[in-house]
């Protein structure tokens, strides 16, 4: 590690010498080093990278995501990692904040608000897409809101885990670092329609359900592989399948997301009271998540309990004032003829 950069991007690439041009170029002003590991590309993708100046590994794919990001952890000489993929972009107006930011002793750990930009968003937690957005977004009405950790510093004992969905959490927590959420915020344009979401589904299929193989009560697998099922409707699938994994679980985060899920599926197959007995439960666990207040509401509504919604929707409105699926279904409440 060298005192002298501040910075290092960390990329993993295959056959998107494109996307990675942009990333590179937008970004130069935020880093002193790039690291792109390539994982067996057959277009210009490591041409393009050493052109702009980033230093090149290559790294044979080994159906292992964080394999690879933990390849390019280790090449890495800045005190901070920031890790950025070629769909992504954080705005200029936003440069400053990062580089204030990155200016900082590198010992913590800091969470990007991500847009993952959907062409139609649909479910209880998406948020229109804004002015601030429009540049960046091709055309999507809406996102989900994730809080990935993306700027990190550069110490041998994070490590990616997780062949797929991969993430630091679980080094963030045995180090004990404290995690800030910044306000820079991540574009994110991948869940859009298009050859790149076709060929990640294909690549993605099979590295879940190897996950939930290689950890089947890791309940984090079991949810991400429910995920899939519920996006192929195979709906009684999936519910047998989050059932096994809720059943070996202890109280946790992951639960909670398990129990978010499992409370879609049991609406779809017409449990509606068991889905809303589901989450009164969860929303004690985890009153932050804005799925558990809009889906509560929902619920309670088709049902026929327009007291209880009133009750969820007033709750959940003052969590969160300006959530779009809120103020829908406060002008649903509004006309029923009963309240």
């Amino acid at each position: 590690m060298y005192l002298d950069i501040d910075v290092t991007l960390a990329v993993i690439v295959k056959n998107e010498a494109p996307l990675l041009k942009e990333l590179l170029s937008h970004h130069k002003s935020l880093y002193d080093q790039a690291i792109v590991v390539d994982t067996g590309s057959s277009d210009s993708s490591i041409a393009v990278a050493r052109e702009l100046g980033a230093v090149v590994h290559e790294f044979p794919w080994k159906d292992d995501f964080s394999a690879a990001r933990n390849f390019g952890l280790e090449k890495a000489q800045g005190q901070w990692i920031l890790q950025l993929d070629c769909d992504e972009r954080i705005a200029p107006e936003e440069f400053s904040i990062f580089k204030s930011l990155a200016a900082q002793p590198a010992d913590h750990v800091l969470a990007f608000p991500t847009h993952n930009y959907v062409s139609n968003p649909v479910g209880g937690d998406w948020f229109p897409t804004s002015p601030s957005d429009h540049k960046w977004c091709n055309g999507a009405k809406g996102y989900f809101r994730t809080h990935p950790v993306r700027l990190f510093p550069n110490d041998p004992q994070l490590q990616f885990s997780g062949i797929i969905h991969e993430n630091l959490e679980d080094s963030i927590s045995l180090m004990g670092l404290v995690k800030q959420e910044a306000p820079v915020t991540i574009h994110h344009t991948g869940l859009l329609c298009g050859e790149g979401r076709i060929r990640r589904e294909k690549l993605y299929a099979p590295l879940l359900l190897k996950k939930f193989e290689q950890s089947p009560y890791d309940l984090r697998a079991v949810t991400e592989l429910a995920r899939f099922l519920v996006g192929k409707k195979q709906w009684e699938t999936a519910e047998k399948l989050l059932n096994h994994g809720l059943n070996q679980s202890n109280e946790s985060f992951d639960e909670a997301n398990a129990n978010l899920l499992m409370v879609e599926i049991e609406n779809h197959l017409g449990k509606k009271h068991q889905a809303l007995n589901r989450l009164e439960k969860t929303i004690k666990q985890r009153p932050d998540q804005l799925l558990c207040w809009s889906q509560a509401v929902k619920l309670s509504l088709e049902i026929g309990d327009f007291q209880k919604a009133g009750l969820y929707l007033e709750n959940g409105r003052r969590l969160f004032p300006q959530s779009p699926v809120l103020k829908e279904l406060e002008s649903e409440l509004k006309l029923e003829p009963n309240r």
